[in-house]
Parts: C-alpha cells; sequence; structure tokens
C-alpha cells in the first residue's frame, strides 16, 4: 500500500495558516515553504499525535505548484539532509482536484540536490523508463503517503495546487502511522 486516508482534526488551522504564508506567492511555477504555526497549535497536534504514540511534528512544508508534468523522470525521494523520510502526511489546500500524486518502480539511481533555499531532496536518476506503480488524487481528505520511494505530484493547469505535508521526528514507516491514524 502506497496511500490511504486519515483522519487528522487539525485540518482547517493548517489551511488557514498556509494560505496566508503563501498567498502572495504568484511569480514562480513552484514552491516551497516551511510553514510556521502557533505554539498553542503545534502543542495541539503534537499531544494528539503522542496519544496515539506518534513522534512530535519535525515540520510542515508547503508545496505551491502550476503547469508541472507527469514523467517518470521528474520524480524524487522526500529527505531530509541524508535521511530519506518513510511517510508523511500530505494535507490539501486548495487546487488539488484534477491533480494526481503517482509513484513509481524501475532501475534507478539517487542523486542529493540542493535548492537555491538550502533544502535537499533526492533526485532519482533514471537507468531504464520507470514503471508507474499507482497514483491518487489528494483532493478531500489528508493522505497518508509512502515517500521512501520515487514519487511526484502533477498539476496542468494555470492555477496552483497547495499542499501541505507533515513529517514525524521518529520518521516512523507508513505501516505504523496507518495503524495508529487510520
Amino acid at each position: 500500500m502506497l496511500y490511504s486516508p486519515v483522519n487528522f482534526p487539525f485540518v482547517e488551522q493548517i489551511r488557514e495558516a498556509t494560505l496566508r504564508e503563501v498567498q502572495d506567492l504568484n511569480s514562480e511555477s513552484v514552491y516551497l515553504r516551511n510553514i510556521p504555526v502557533s505554539d498553542e497549535l503545534r502543542h495541539s497536534m503534537n499531544n494528539y499525535l503522542a496519544e496515539r504514540g506518534i513522534s512530535k511534528i519535525k515540520n510542515i512544508l508547503c508545496f505551491k505548484k502550476k503547469n508541472y508534468a507527469s514523467h517518470y523522470k521528474i520524480t524524487h525521494i522526500d529527505s531530509s539532509g541524508d535521511q530519506i523520510i518513510k511517510c508523511s502526511m500530505v494535507i490539501p489546500v486548495q487546487g488539488c482536484k484534477n491533480t494526481k500524486q503517482q509513484w513509481f518502480d524501475g532501475d534507478y539511481g539517487k542523486k542529493v540536490i540542493t535548492r537555491v533555499d538550502g533544502t535537499t531532496f533526492l533526485y532519482v536518476e533514471w537507468k531504464a523508463p520507470g514503471v508507474l506503480l499507482d497514483e491518487v488524487e489528494i483532493n478531500d481528505s489528508p493522505m497518508l503517503c509512502k515517500v521512501d520511494i520515487p514519487h511526484n505530484a502533477y498539476n496542468l493547469s494555470d492555477d496552483y495546487r497547495i499542499t501541505c505535508t507533515l513529517r514525524f521526528q521518529a520518521n516512523e514507516d507508513f505501516d505504523y502511522l496507518l495503524s495508529r491514524l487510520g
């Protein structure tokens, strides 16, 4: 299993914080931003997670994209420094209808790429064409997603697709998180 919808009672607060943070970013096709939230909200979210045996939130990242194609050659694997992120929760914020997150498999290597803003990610270098494993529209509810294999999200529209990704400090795997959030 690569993804599953989950319940997370803080979705509206995260959406509001995200839209405040990125509303004026409209000149580029892709943005990646850390989303600050109030100490009170972070504390409430971390308590909710702790009650379910899940570590604290590591970060909340916003991805704002438009005109972003679907192709195995532009996939990545989530990472933080040299650590591969196993799983994250993707929260749809705005413009997510008719967009999809996709996962691929095949013969590939990994290369660390550092963005201008200093964030790093693992770019996938394909040795042979990648094979589409699955895809899902993340539009109605938060989705727990495996992010330790090649994946990407596409949006062929001129409107932005805005999502937030929550990562966890202990980097728990998909099955563990799903058993506690599903």
